[in-house]
């Protein structure tokens, strides 16, 4: 499932990797919201009194207002799930929380979440009392609960959902003050097998989103930090408990340069510490890692600088299309920056910023047994903020998106690269498998080998 390919917020799309066609299935549904503001999502008229009792809103009614304001009206409409949170319940069927109510941080975001089951949404109940979230974290546990994690400028919650009970239970706090104020924007979370969850930070500026943490939904509480040197870019459990991220931006400013680093962490043992690999082939931010079924780890997109700009910056550029840290308003502006006003002349142009040139287009292959990096062909479109990449059912990976930011192009098209086991013969069959599984418990399955496989793991050096 696709969300935002335009500005439409009804732009949700499902497409069929057989066919390669898409599917509208607009998230319009039935609801109830606040009759003094329909962003605010309600079940019954005290959750309008509650809201108004625990947030600062400049909707709410005043104290001397008639009850009837604080009433919850039913109605049909369409929320924004624009910077939503996604996961998929025990079903298979996938599960959106939050979005974007206000089109900005600060409280914004639906505090609803909907399912989506045979191209029909539905209404699945308020996740988030009192704030919506804006750029959430949803990880499914093994027990089929799914925690909520992160999100908006204000919201300092956790929220532990039992989906089957139709239930949620809160933490409000986080141990780091900056996170306690919220600013944790999709976290990197992965259950591990003891049922805890880890959180590897986020792609962020400053130090505090660096780090590792140690979340139990048992006592509410955290472990950590585990003090990382990675300041963001994408991160994945390539085995169970083992954790690794590469890249990302230090800086908050449009022309931040990414790492190139690499780490691990195994959170299994007592007192885990990030450990460097190999440096990516390039610096590298909003990329995105996916896990292969043969163990490597797939990196796709992102971007050696920069991130687009809020306004159309110009600045000087040189022939070699790398654009300096001078801003211009004409050539003029550049040449003198360059011969100091001398009339000596350059060759440097005035041009508005183009994220685009510092597009990685290559795709990389991390093989974990020895910590490197292979590198591999391009895409034809850039993968930037808004992308994202999925492995599908025949072993190849979609990559999609890109756009919905200043001087960003919008890309609609969807790429495929098929990693090397693709071309090693026909895929294994399954042909016996249990229909189902407890979590954290083993299970036989028996493969046919029909075609050339791989070498062994052990003998590469």
């Amino acid at each position: 499932m696709f969300s935002g390919f335009g500005n439409p917020k009804d732009d949700q799309y499902l497409y069929d990797i057989e066919t390669e066609t898409f599917t509208h299935v607009p998230l319009s549904i039935n609801r109830s919201s606040c009759a003094f503001d329909s962003d605010i999502d309600c079940e019954t008229r005290n959750d309008c009194v509650e809201y108004c009792a625990s947030a600062t809103n400049g909707a709410c009614p005043g104290p001397s207002a008639d009850k009837s304001e604080y009433s919850c009206v039913s109605d049909v409409s369409t929320p924004d799930p624009f910077c939503s949170g996604h996961t998929h319940w025990v079903d298979g069927n996938p599960i959106v929380q939050g979005g974007n109510a206000t089109g900005s941080s600060g409280g914004g975001g639906p505090r609803s979440a909907w399912r989506l089951v045979d191209e029909t949404w539905s209404f699945e109940g308020l996740l988030s009392p009192f704030f919506g979230r804006w750029y959430p974290s949803l990880t499914t546990m093994g027990d089929g609960r799914i925690i909520l994690h992160g999100g908006d400028f204000v919201n300092n919650s956790i929220t532990i959902w039992d989906f089957a009970a139709g239930t949620s239970q809160q933490r409000t706090a986080h141990p780091i003050d900056q996170l306690a104020a919220g600013k944790f924007f999709y976290p990197f979370t992965f259950q591990m097998t003891d049922g805890r969850l880890f959180v590897g930070g986020q792609e962020g500026a400053g130090a505090f989103f660096r780090d590792g943490w140690i979340f139990d939904p048992a006592t509410l509480q955290y472990d950590g930090p585990f003090t990382s040197a990675i300041p963001g870019g994408s991160a994945v459990m390539y085995e169970p408990d083992q954790v690794m991220k590469s890249g990302g931006c230090s800086s908050a400013s449009s022309r931040c340069i990414p790492t190139d680093a690499t780490q691990v962490i195994d959170v299994s043992i007592p007192e885990p510490e990030w450990a460097e690999k190999c440096p990516m082939p390039q610096q590298r931010h909003f990329q995105t890692l996916t896990l292969l079924p043969d163990g490597t780890v797939l990196m796709t997109g992102g971007n050696s600088e920069g991130n687009g700009d809020s306004n159309a910056t110009f600045y000087c550029r040189e022939p070699s299309g790398v654009f300096t840290n001078v801003e211009c308003d004409d050539a003029g502006d550049c040449c003198a920056s360059v011969d100091g006003g001398s009339g000596g002349g350059c060759n440097e142009t005035c041009e508005e910023w183009d994220n685009t040139f510092y597009a990685t287009r290559s795709a990389a292959l991390w093989w974990p047994w020895t910590g490197h990096w292979f590198e591999f062909g391009e895409q034809v479109h850039e993968r930037m903020y808004h992308s994202t990449a999925i492995l599908v059912p025949d072993g190849r990976v979609l990559t999609a998106g890109n756009g919905q930011r200043s001087q960003l192009v919008n890309q609609t098209e969807v790429e495929f690269f098929s990693p090397p086991y693709k071309f090693w013969g026909p895929a294994p069959e399954i042909e016996v498998a249990p229909d189902n599984a407890d979590y954290d418990s083993t299970i036989a399955v028996d493969v046919s080998m029909n075609g050339e496989m791989a070498p062994p793991r052990r003998s590469v050096g």
